[in-house]
Parts: structure tokens; sequence; C-alpha cells
């Protein structure tokens, strides 16, 4: 089922953006984009992941930035830059939306590969889990409006089957007797037990 969440916390002194993407597959298909120092994380992610959203291609980014730096002029302004390059594209969008994706385009030279501690990979996991779950509320909502939308097609076609048969009753005595007729008027004799089988063949084999 699809889903979609995107969000960001302060964590310490970093702020940290996670995006979950989350497309209908039969089997759990798990890709992960996120700075150096999280991959020794992955195999916990992926794990804590599967557990709540069962299946489906999943695709998780992460993107960390210091507070320091983004109370740094320099940064503001590039994130500034970022945001009216976003808002060109999607004029919609919210600002905070905005701020979370410009936030997650790539930085150059962001190289930070500290050691992540027990209590920050702690912290992480469980903002990690608070986007899955949105995830998983953005998946129900999705199922509830599908089965709405289904249902209406059943009936539709329910509505539809009905009056199909109705009229195939009618349609099979049209037919008959229009052949009936147009042999009629080209062969005098013929045999009529024959004929009814030739004709019944040949209307099981016409399509509505």
């Amino acid at each position: 089922m699809t889903g979609y969440s995107i969000k960001s916390q302060t964590m310490f002194e970093d702020i940290i953006t996670i995006e979950i993407r989350s497309l209908n597959s039969k089997y759990f298909d798990f890709s992960l984009k996120c700075p150096e120092q999280f991959s020794c994380l992955e195999d916990e992610i992926k794990k804590i992941t599967k557990k709540t959203l069962k299946r489906g291609k999943i695709e998780i980014r992460i993107k960390k930035h210091s507070e320091k730096d983004i109370n740094n002029g320099i940064q503001i302004a590039e994130l500034r830059k970022k945001m009216n390059g976003l808002k060109k594209i999607v004029p919609r969008i919210s600002e905070e939306k905005l701020l979370e994706l410009a936030i997650l385009l790539p930085k150059k030279n962001d190289k930070n590969t500290q050691k992540l501690t027990h209590k920050y990979q702690k912290s992480f996991f469980a903002f990690l889990q608070k986007v899955i779950d949105e995830v998983v509320s953005f998946r129900l909502k999705e199922g509830k409006a599908l089965y709405k939308e289904l249902r209406k097609y059943i009936k539709s076609i329910t509505t539809q089957l009905q009056q199909i048969k109705k009229r195939d009753k009618k349609r099979l005595k049209i037919k008959k007797k229009i052949l009936k007729n147009k042999i009629e008027s080209i062969i005098e004799k013929y045999d009529k037990t024959r004929l009814e089988q030739e004709m019944i063949y040949y209307i099981e084999k016409l399509d509505i």
C-alpha cells in the first residue's frame, strides 16, 4: 500500500529529517539513503521498519544538519535559496514541508563522521518509529479511500450484470428468430432438429 511521511526533529545539537516512501509490493523491499554516520544502524533501521510496515517497496532517506550550521547566516541563505527554488516547482506546499524538503537536498562537503552515542541512537530510533507510524496512518487513509472506490465499482458491476442477464434472454430469442427467417428465405426444406442444434451452438458462442 502507498504511504508517505517526512518529519524533522531536533536531536541534541542536530536536526534530523527522515523521509519514508512506501509503494505496494508483495515482498519487503528495503532501501536506505543516509549520511555515513548512520550506515552502522542500517540493519536495526531495516528491522524496525519491517516489524511495523511488514511489506512493500520501502525507501528511507535520512538527513542530518547541525543546529550551529543552520544558525549560521551562510547556511540560512543556502536554505532560503533552496526553498525559493522548490516553491517554484510546488507553489502550494506549506512552509514547514518546504523547509523539510530543502534540508533533504544534498549539501556539498557534508562529511561528519562523528560516532553516534547509545543515547543518541535511542533517541533516533524513537523518532524513526514516529515517522513509520505516520506512514501506517497514511496507508490506512489510502486503504479506506480505495475500499470505498472498489465498493462503488462492485455495485456498478453487479447492477449492470443483472441488466445483462435480462437482456440475454431476449437476445437469444431475437437472434434465433432472425436466423430462422433468413434460412427459411433461402432453403425450402431443412432438418428442423439439426437446424436448432446449429443455431444454439452459434448463439452460445456470441458475446454480449
